[in-house]
C-alpha cells in the first residue's frame, strides 16, 4: 500500500494548513527569527571558512556582514502576483463569502472545544450581530460587485458607523478596505487579460499585436494595504470577556486571513530570488534574503512541531500496525510522521532535518559527516521546498530518492492520498500520481467532509473524470469513510 500525505494530514495536530503556512512565514516576527538563525550559522562558518571557497563564491567579508530579509516592500510583488494569478480563486471566495465566513465561525468554535465559555460567547455575539445586520437594509449600493453583496460583508461595513472606539473603527476600516481592494484588483487584472485576448476577424493572425503590451493596470505600492494588514498583523485577540466590537473585529480579521490563506501566492517572489542561492557574489542582498527566508521557514515549522501534544492522534497513528506493508511519501517537513509510523518516509519537499549546500549542490542530514568536516565549511540552508517552480532536484541523492519513491509506488496495489491538494508548484509529484493512474494503478483520494467539492482533483491531476482508477472518498472528522477507518477502506480496495 502506498500513501501520500500533504499538509492537511497534520491539521488534527494543530499544525498549519498550507494556506496558513504561506501567510505566517512572511510575518515580520518569523522573518526576524530566520535572520537570527542564519546569522548564527554564518558566524560559525566564518570561523573556519575555506579560503578558495570564500574567494570564488562569496563577496568580501565586509559586504557579507550585513544581512537582509523580505519586508513590506516585497509585499507589492506578492500582492500583484496574487491579484493576477489567483483571480479565479478570489472570485470564488467572494461568490461564497458568507459560506467561507461561516467556515471561520465553525473553525473558531472547534478551537475552543476545551473552553465552553469562550466558545459560547463567540457564537452568541457573532450570531446576534449577523441577525441584527440582516434585519437592516444596507445604506449603500455597490455596483462594482457582479453579484449581491454578501451579508457578512454588509455586517462589517454597517458596523463602521456603529463602532464607538476610534482605534477599533480604524482597524475595521482597514479590513473592509482590504476586502474591496483584493476584489477590485483581481477583477482589474482579469479585464486586462480579457482585453489582451481580443481577436479581430479579417486581421492577419486573427489578433491585434499592439495589444500585447497592454498591461498598464498597476497599483501604487504605497496604497496596497491588504497584504500589510495581514502580514504586519492587527494583533486582535479574543477572550470570553471581549465586547461586541472586539468580537466582531476579531471575526473580520479571521475572515480576511482565511481569504489570504486561500489565495496567497508568493511563488513569483521566491522564483526571482532562488537563483541567487548559486551566485551570492552577484547580489549578496538577494542571496541573504532567500537564505533568511528558508531559515525562517525552518524556525516556524520547528516552533509549530514543538507544540504538538504527544497524545494527539492523526492519520499517521492509524498506520502504525501496517508499517511493514507501506510505502509512505509526504510533502510535510517535520519528522512527526517518521516517528509515529515507525519507518523511513520519503520527504518529497525536503525536511527540517535536511540541509542544502548550493556551492557543492549537495543535500545532507544533520548526522551526515559532511556537516562536521571543518575543511568543507560552506554556507548551507534548510532543504525545504516551498511555493516555487524552482526545485533544486539536481543533487544525485535527491534524484535517487524521487526515483526510489516512484518505483516503490509502482509496486503497490493501491495508493492513498490524504491532505494533499495537487497544487501546481508540486507538479513533479502530481505527475507521479497521474502516471500511476494512467498505468491502471488504483488511486484513492481522501477528501475532507468540510472541504467536499472545493478542489477539482481531476482537473489538477490533468486526467479524465471518467478515469476508473481514480476514486474520491469523503472522510469525516474521525478519519472514517462511512463508519470505517480510512486506512481500512484503502486496504480493501
Amino acid at each position: 500500500i502506498g500513501v501520500l500525505f500533504g499538509a492537511g494530514a497534520e491539521m488534527p495536530l494543530s499544525m498549519p494548513s498550507g494556506g496558513k503556512f504561506a501567510v505566517d512565514i512572511f510575518r515580520k516576527e518569523n522573518l526576524e527569527k530566520g535572520k537570527k538563525a542564519f546569522e548564527e550559522h554564518l558566524n560559525d562558518v566564518e570561523k573556519s571558512i575555506y579560503k578558495d571557497y570564500a574567494k570564488n563564491f562569496l563577496p568580501g567579508k565586509k559586504e557579507r556582514s550585513r544581512l537582509y530579509t523580505f519586508n513590506s516592500t516585497h509585499h507589492r510583488k506578492i500582492a500583484l502576483s496574487m491579484f493576477e494569478n489567483k483571480a479565479d480563486e478570489i472570485d470564488d471566495f467572494y461568490k461564497h463569502f458568507d459560506e467561507r465566513a461561516s467556515d471561520c465561525i465553525s473553525k473558531e468554535e472547534k478551537s475552543y472545544h476545551q473552553d465552553d465559555k469562550k466558545r459560547k460567547h463567540f457564537w452568541e455575539v457573532v450570531d446576534r450581530l449577523i441577525k441584527a445586520s440582516n434585519a437592516k437594509q444596507p445604506k449603500f449600493e455597490l455596483t462594482v460587485l457582479e453579484y449581491e453583496i454578501p451579508y457578512i460583508l454588509c455586517l462589517f461595513i454597517n458596523s463602521l458607523s456603529t463602532f464607538k472606539d476610534q482605534n477599533r473603527k480604524e482597524q475595521l476600516k482597514k479590513i473592509v478596505r482590504s476586502f474591496f481592494e483584493i476584489y477590485i484588483a483581481s477583477k482589474g487584472f482579469g479585464k486586462v487579460k480579457d482585453f489582451n485576448k481580443i481577436h479581430v476577424d479579417g486581421y492577419q493572425g486573427n489578433s491585434l499585436d499592439f495589444f500585447d503590451d497592454f498591461n498598464f493596470f498597476e497599483f501604487n505600492p504605497n496604497n496596497i494595504v491588504s497584504l500589510s494588514t495581514v502580514m504586519d498583523g492587527l494583533s486582535i485577540t479574543y477572550s470570553a470577556d471581549s465586547t461586541d466590537e472586539e468580537v466582531l473585529l476579531y471575526f473580520a480579521q479571521k475572515v480576511l486571513e482565511s481569504l489570504f490563506e486561500t489565495v496567497m501566492d508568493y511563488q513569483t517572489l521566491i522564483d526571482e530570488y532562488h537563483c541567487y542561492l548559486y551566485k551570492p557574489k552577484a547580489d549578496w542582498s538577494k542571496f541573504s534574503r532567500i537564505c533568511t527566508f528558508l531559515y525562517s521557514v525552518k524556525a516556524y515549522i520547528d516552533d509549530c512541531a514543538a507544540n504538538v501534544k504527544t497524545d494527539s492522534v492523526c492519520y499517521y497513528n492509524d498506520l502504525a500496525g501496517m508499517k511493514d506493508s507501506l510505502v509512505v511519501g509526504t510533502t510535510n517537513y517535520t519528522d512527526i510522521i517518521d516517528k509515529r509510523i515507525g519507518k523511513k518516509v520519503f520527504h518529497l519537499n525536503g525536511s527540517t532535518k535536511e540541509s542544502y549546500d548550493p556551492y557543492d549542490n549537495t543535500v545532507f542530514t544533520a548526522d551526515n559527516s559532511v556537516l562536521g568536516s571543518s575543511e568543507n565549511k560552506h554556507i548551507t540552508v534548510p532543504f525545504i521546498l516551498t511555493q516555487t517552480t524552482v526545485k533544486p532536484m539536481t543533487s544525485m541523492d535527491k534524484i535517487s530518492m524521487y526515483s526510489d519513491f516512484s518505483k516503490n509506488l509502482s509496486a503497490c496495489n493501491v495508493i492513498g492520498v490524504v491532505g494533499y491538494a495537487f497544487n501546481k508548484d508540486d507538479c513533479f509529484i502530481n505527475s507521479m500520481i497521474r502516471r500511476l493512474a494512467e498505468n491502471k494503478k488504483q488511486i484513492v483520494i481522501f477528501e475532507y467532509e468540510a472541504d467536499k467539492g472545493k478542489v477539482d482533483f481531476y482537473n489538477r491531476l490533468h486526467i479524465d473524470r471518467d478515469n476508473e482508477f481514480v476514486r474520491i472518498k469523503t472522510v469525516d472528522s474521525e478519519r472514517k469513510v462511512d463508519g470505517k477507518l480510512w486506512c481500512e477502506v484503502l486496504a480493501s480496495v
